[in-house]
């Protein structure tokens, strides 16, 4: 039932299994409680972002087989979930957040491969690539993203170092091409205490999305706090009128 076991303390879960992730969702499993990140190696916010995606996903009326992409999908815990319930998810991953971090003894784009040709097609893709390049050469549509702490790890660099650091005006384009490739909205987190949670001088809150991208609107779904005691709060960045 319990996760596996890595050395140092991961921002997502490694499970040995479907069965082994849907266990550990159950509001009653051991490590739905608050303190779990005591005793599994992973930060208690990555369940948590789940189950509460899982949740909104459904009461927006977003069905299977509906589009989904996973922006820095890490070791597949949202791509997996998600096309496991029958959504077709592209999984974007390029490992530069794993290699700076160290945290991983395995490379999250080689549990996605595996992870991916375990699927029927079309239930999960995985892409090796930048998620800016990605983006600025895509010309599929989505009907909901996952934008899930990666934005500030672009701007400022991956761990707040140089590695992986675009360009804002870079960004901003795409962030705006993201948004209007998107039907329903945008799954959002970015840590709002971290001092280079800023864009172009302004600071990076759903509120920006509102001011530069076609983004209607905006709900708070979720606070939760990472394993340091970071504030982590969820949105969902809607690109219809009603919010939906």
């Amino acid at each position: 039932m319990s996760a596996e076991l890595k050395q140092g303390r991961t921002y997502l879960p490694v499970f040995r299994g479907t069965l082994d992730r849907e266990v550990c969702m159950h509001p009653d499993s051991p490590v739905s409680v608050v303190d779990s990140a005591a005793i599994y190696p992973f930060e208690r916010v990555g369940l948590d972002r789940l189950i509460a995606i899982t949740i909104d996903l459904f009461r927006r009326s977003i069905y299977k087989p509906a589009r989904i992409l996973d922006v820095g999908a890490s070791t597949g815990l949202f791509a997996e979930a998600l096309a496991d319930r029958g959504y077709s998810v592209t999984a974007i991953e390029n490992n530069l957040a794993a290699d700076v971090q160290k945290r991983y003894p395995v490379q999250p784009s080689i549990l996605l491969a595996a992870s991916a040709s375990c699927h029927r097609a079309g239930e999960l893709e995985f892409v090796a690539a930048d998620f800016i390049d990605f983006i600025a050469s895509s010309t599929a549509v989505w009907e909901a993203c996952l934008l899930l702490s990666v934005v500030h790890q672009v701007y400022s660099g991956y761990a707040m170092t140089a590695v992986g650091r675009r360009k804002p005006e870079e960004l901003v384009r795409v962030l705006q091409k993201l948004a209007q490739s998107v039907t329903h909205g945008i799954y959002f987190e970015s840590p709002s205490s971290e001092p280079v949670n800023q864009l172009l001088g302004e600071l990076f809150t759903p509120d920006w999305f509102l001011k530069h991208t076609c983004v209607k609107s905006y709900e708070l779904l979720v606070n939760s706090a990472s394993a340091d005691g970071d504030l982590r709060p969820l949105y969902f960045l809607s690109t219809r009128d009603d919010l939906s």
